[in-house]
């Protein structure tokens, strides 16, 4: 199986595709709440046109992993109106042509983890649950296969975790009101601490906060992911001009006299 390659190693598409988003920002097509409709629509309905959202094409179009654009999604859905204008062009503009963006969303996990603020030595287990999560999490990281061990009802807690990430990126069952950890908690056994952590920054300025971080993290994520050794720089030629792809080089972008 062929390795995933962000915008398939292709200067000409990345281009595109960000000259594309750049075009609905400017028609102020980006609107939340819907994925295509009557030429508007979310991070994804903009770029895929498609009314039922279809994330999976990102990986055969963009060579971006299904999950980054729920993740997108999420996000965008949960920004301010202002901010979510703003954010699918970000995002696009974070993401190396050539980059493996296969371990981006665990990345970001971890950080989501490590961030994650409530009573420890009041909840224990939940304390240990996220620890154990996070250990897990980082030697995936690694490349170990951890994913049996995800699955071990001696690691209830960390496959709750990992479930309630999945459904918080894909919007499902409101996971991003009640916050992920919450839920996590709650799959784990825990319901009324991580309810109770939950509440005690539940106003609109945590949430919106909270969005306000995981976009960080997300694009710092994006523009740190490792570009293989073996990829090939594609220079593509205009006239007298070569065309040198500066995320994917390396350094800034360049135009080069022949």
């Amino acid at each position: 199986m062929n390795q995933l390659l962000a915008f398939h190693n292709d200067p000409i598409l990345r281009a595109r595709t960000i000259d594309k988003a750049e075009w609905h920002r400017d028609q102020d097509n980006f609107v939340q709440g819907h994925y295509w409709s009557n030429g508007k629509g979310c991070a994804v309905g903009c770029l895929l046109q498609d009314p039922d959202g279809a994330h999976h094409r990102y990986e055969a179009e963009f060579g971006i992993p299904e999950a980054l654009a729920h993740l997108e999604e999420r996000i965008f859905e949960g920004m301010s109106v202002e901010q979510s204008k703003a954010w699918p062009l970000r995002f696009l503009n974070a993401i190396p042509c050539g980059a493996d963006l296969s371990m981006v969303s665990t990345r970001v996990l971890i950080r989501i983890l490590q961030d994650l603020k409530f009573d420890r030595a009041g909840y224990p287990d939940v304390a240990k649950s996220v620890d154990d999560t996070i250990a897990l999490l980082q030697r995936r990281v690694e490349g170990e296969d951890v994913e049996a061990e995800l699955l071990k009802a001696s690691a209830r807690a960390a496959e709750a975790a990992w479930v309630a990430w999945v459904a918080w990126a894909a919007g499902a069952a409101g996971a991003a009101e009640a916050a992920w950890a919450a839920e996590a908690a709650e799959a784990a056994g825990a319901a009324r601490a991580a309810r109770a952590a939950w509440a005690a920054g539940a106003a609109e300025a945590a949430r919106a906060k909270f969005y306000e971080d995981a976009a960080n993290w997300l694009t710092e994520e994006l523009a740190a992911a490792p570009i293989p050794t073996d990829t090939v720089i594609v220079i593509c030629k205009r006239g007298d001009t070569l065309l040198l792809d500066g995320a994917l080089a390396g350094f800034p972008p360049a135009t080069v006299s022949v």
